[in-house]
């Protein structure tokens, strides 16, 4: 399946949405599709692509293709084309269960935080195509939020990735207008309580005395425990800023 668009140059591409071939074979989608020179492109698609664009289609294979290479030729100009997306030749559905995957954070994570994992592993593999979450480096912050002196946890949607057959990489829980926070709070030396907030980047956490305070462009939260109370009209006076969301690209 292939498709044509206007980039923002005001320029044509050619782009490959989906490549098929037998029975026995998987196939990488990619999020953004590479562009594929039309010398690739069947008879049928160079005859339907020259129509489209109101050339001539008279003329065998060879003529088609070349037509159509020189008219996007001109188009393009000084814009480079590419190979189709690659493929997976022989792959298999796979189906993980994302329960036994999310084993491995045991003891890191408390119950709440696995089950959400779980969740969100079953969303990466909703095609059954082996598609596993992977956690980056970025995706935990430790810090003592509510002033007890024990470390809590910021986790990151931004650092929470889903990563393809291909070894593709794609956020689950952050795109470019925000991510999902989870902030975890520790009671003596032992994480408890997972609150899930949605922050926009320069969005923050400030620590308080026994209590934190998200402000966000949702609105403003006082977090204690796992609870967050009523929507506050202002942000409380004194604190200190301890956690600010910072856009990631996977």
């Amino acid at each position: 399946m292939f498709g044509t668009k206007t980039n923002a140059e005001n320029r044509l591409e050619v782009q490959v949405l989906y490549l098929l071939e037998d029975g026995d074979s998987c196939v990488a989608i990619q999020r953004k599709p590479e562009r594929v020179s039309p010398i690739y492109l069947p008879e049928a698609v160079s005859r339907s692509l020259l129509l489209f664009f109101r050339q001539p289609t008279d003329g065998d294979e060879v003529e088609l293709r070349s037509r159509l290479q020189a008219f996007l030729t001109k188009t393009n100009e000084n814009r480079p084309t590419s190979t189709a997306p690659r493929v997976v030749k022989g792959g298999k559905p796979r189906r993980i269960n994302s329960q036994e995957y999310v084993r491995k954070w045991e003891g890191l994570f408390p119950a709440r935080m696995l089950e959400t994992l779980a969740r969100l592993q079953d969303t990466c593999n909703a095609r059954n195509d082996g598609s596993e979450v992977d956690l980056s480096n970025r995706f935990v912050t430790g810090a003592d939020l509510d002033g007890d002196r024990d470390e809590d946890w910021v986790a990151n949607g931004y650092g929470l990735l889903c990563t393809g057959p291909d070894g593709g990489h794609r956020q689950l829980a952050g795109d470019e207008n925000g991510a999902t926070v989870w902030i975890m709070l520790s009671n003596d030396g032992k994480l408890g309580s997972v609150a899930e907030f949605r922050l926009a980047p320069g969005d923050t956490i400030r620590r308080y005395d026994g209590y934190v305070v998200i402000n966000s462009k949702l609105g403003i939260y006082s977090l204690k425990g796992s609870a967050a109370g009523e929507p506050l009209k202002s942000v409380p006076a004194g604190g200190r800023v301890v956690f600010t969301l910072y856009r990631m690209k996977p």
